[in-house]
């Protein structure tokens, strides 16, 4: 790209330890008093990102960021990607790339890989270690060119552990650094339900659920994730924040994230599925697929016993498991080990069967180099890729957007952290679109299916009693 950026006089970085931020049991008070200090500094205040994570390490790791300094966006269609970088609105440079054969999901991390190089040649090392949060939307490839993904580094960042952050900001010093524990702000606007809808309808969704078990059984596919999405439409705008910090507080697994992007839409989730974890030449990655929705009828061990010796279950955790094996060793990234393999993990509405697999990463290849051969996986997509991304179009009617895309961070070291986007909700002013989905395998009954969607839509719903 050729354009390398001064920006030792715009920035503000320093090590700090200030008093331990727990995002998980206070997000609400600690996120609002870090965006009331500096929102007013940043040139994009629409701009606004948390992720709470497990590192490598498993210690909680804390993002809290306001606006855009430097980014780039990607557009993508089945022949042709589009990068623009950016410096606040401001287009610093355009590529597009010509894309002939081959899955589109494969080609296009590969141009992101690219990007984040040329990223990379604009900055100075001392900044290399910095997070660019962002993500990728679920999307189907058509002749058309759609916004896929958007990586940005932040105007203003607050990333760390226990006590000790890295503060970084290229508007001066970031004000409201937590030096005492903030008190729980009551919720004292409680919100009124107008309207309910599940799309598609329960007998839509039954009606797809058999054509898909047709197609398992001719032999087009062998797993499809389908997806379904309520929206939830209240009486005023919901205050974002305070129903993240609910949702947190009582859900809060592997990952916690509020993000929104120079838009109406903002993201909420707890994802517990990790896509990708990297660090040095070490990376993780732990698919989710299987699973037993929690009955107060029955004990726990018993349920346990009942999902590890399900065969509908086992063969769409284990298909999801092979198929990323598979493409990871055959890729020739580096070293690939199963840890754990069909593991039991407990959340507070259902139990899930989880492996992990870790990459001893060869050198040269980065993290979005491992991305375009796991995603998307078959955890929330289909086996084959091409032939499920067909069904996406055919039975799904509605946008995935972020949804079973992905979001995280990635330094310019390449560091990375991505939660795969499930267990989320969309939120536009007063609607709430929340989605979910589960795999179809021979042996999937459409009530059993729709009872587990609707079980895993229970961190979003149980907010309204529903």
């Amino acid at each position: 790209m050729g354009i390398k950026l001064n920006l030792e006089t715009e920035i503000y970085a320093k090590k700090i330890r200030i008093s331990e931020i727990n995002l998980i049991n206070n997000f609400s008070e600690t996120f609002k008093e870090f965006e009331s200090s500096n929102i007013n500094k940043v040139k994009m205040k629409d701009y606004k990102g948390v992720f709470v994570s497990k590192n490598i390490q498993e210690n909680i790791f804390n993002i809290l960021s306001l606006g855009n300094y430097l980014s780039f966006r990607v557009f993508a269609s089945k022949s042709r990607v589009d990068v623009k970088y950016y410096k606040n609105e401001t287009v610093l440079d355009e590529k597009e790339y010509n894309i002939q054969q081959g899955f589109p999901y494969k080609n296009t991390f590969k141009i992101i890989s690219n990007a984040f190089s040329e990223m990379k040649n604009m900055i100075d090392d001392t900044y290399h270690d910095v997070p660019f949060l962002g993500g990728w939307k679920s999307i189907t490839f058509t002749d058309e060119m759609k916004e896929f993904a958007h990586f940005y580094l932040p105007e203003i960042i607050l990333y760390g552990s226990e006590n000790e952050y890295m503060a970084f900001s290229t508007c001066g010093e970031i004000s409201g650094i937590f030096q005492k524990n903030v008190e729980n702000m009551a919720d004292t606007s409680p919100n009124i339900l107008n309207d309910f809808e599940c799309i598609p309808s329960k007998n839509k969704y039954t009606q797809n659920h058999k054509k898909l078990l047709s197609a398992l059984n001719n032999g087009e596919i062998s797993k499809y994730v389908l997806s379904r999405k309520c929206i939830l439409k209240l009486q005023n705008a919901i205050d974002s924040v305070r129903y993240a910090s609910k949702v947190l507080k009582d859900y809060y697994q592997e990952y916690g994230y509020y993000f929104q992007f120079n838009e109406q839409e903002k993201w909420i989730g707890v994802s517990p599925e990790v896509l990708l974890k990297k660090q040095n030449n070490f990376a993780l990655t732990k698919p989710l697929a299987g699973t037993i929705k929690k009955d107060s009828m029955k004990q726990d061990g018993a349920l346990i016993n009942e999902l590890l010796n399900d065969k509908k279950e086992d063969i769409e955790h284990m298909r999801a498991v092979d198929l990323m094996v598979r493409d990871l060793r055959e890729s020739g990234i580096g070293d690939v080990k199963v840890l754990d393999k069909k593991k039991v993990v407990e959340t507070p509405y259902v139990y899930h069967l989880k492996s992990e697999i870790s990459i001893k990463v060869n050198e040269g290849y980065k993290s979005f180099d491992i991305l375009s051969n796991i995603y998307p996986p078959a955890t929330i997509w289909g086996i084959p890729r091409d032939r499920a991304e067909q069904f996406i179009d055919q039975v799904e009617p509605f946008e995935r957007k972020y949804f079973t895309g992905g979001f995280g961070y990635c330094t310019l070291n390449d560091s990375s952290n991505f939660a795969l986007v499930i267990r989320t909700c969309m939120i536009n002013n007063n609607e709430l679109h929340i989605f979910a989905g589960s795999g179809i395998v021979e042996g999937a009954l459409p009530q059993k299916e729709w009872e587990e969607t609707s079980a895993k839509m229970t961190p979003f719903l149980s907010c309204f009693n529903l």
